[in-house]
């Protein structure tokens, strides 16, 4: 095996595991998107059981209201981790030229130069598409935990009010 057999071989895998990289990262925003559901029911029974002993004091009502927002925006940031997008796959109108009959008889190690060459074109584009997932991510966790907090502290201040 030629040394840039073991180059192909390196970015290939590593396309690989940036591809189950995104893979999990979608997995990840689905959680998010279906906890905060539950978190957005959990809170609409904590308002229930509240305003049944009386009204909500407006500290309560403000806090629950930046909360609702905030699990709302962890839902989008979950969401905008799942966004169809475009295969970042090689197009097959790119590829045609390569068929061309001269290069058929071309030595091997250009062929192989070719597609190390496009596979790490590949993983440029997979990289970057899972960057954003991970940044969306992240802000959906984020504004997760935060509205949390926020319902929580609604909680006490109703309880102590």
């Amino acid at each position: 095996m030629s040394a840039g057999d073991e180059i192909g071989e390196l970015v290939k895998q590593q396309l690989d595991i940036v591809r189950a990289r995104r893979a999990s990262l979608e997995a990840r925003s689905l959680a998010v998107i279906s906890s905060a559901g539950v978190l957005v029911t959990l809170q609409l029974a904590l308002i229930t059981a509240f305003s049944g002993e009386g009204e909500l004091s407006s500290t309560s009502r403000l806090l629950v209201g930046i909360s609702s927002i905030l699990l709302t925006m962890s839902c989008l940031g979950g969401i905008l981790g799942n966004l169809p997008r475009r295969s970042h796959d090689l197009d097959p109108d790119s590829m045609e030229h390569v068929l061309n009959f001269d290069h058929w008889s071309a030595p091997t190690y250009e062929a192989s130069r070719a597609i190390a060459y496009a596979r790490l074109e590949v993983l440029r584009s997979e990289d970057s598409a899972a960057h954003r997932q991970a940044l969306c991510l992240l802000s959906a966790f984020f504004c997760e935990m935060l509205g949390v907090a926020i319902v929580a502290s609604a909680v006490v201040v109703q309880i102590y009010e």
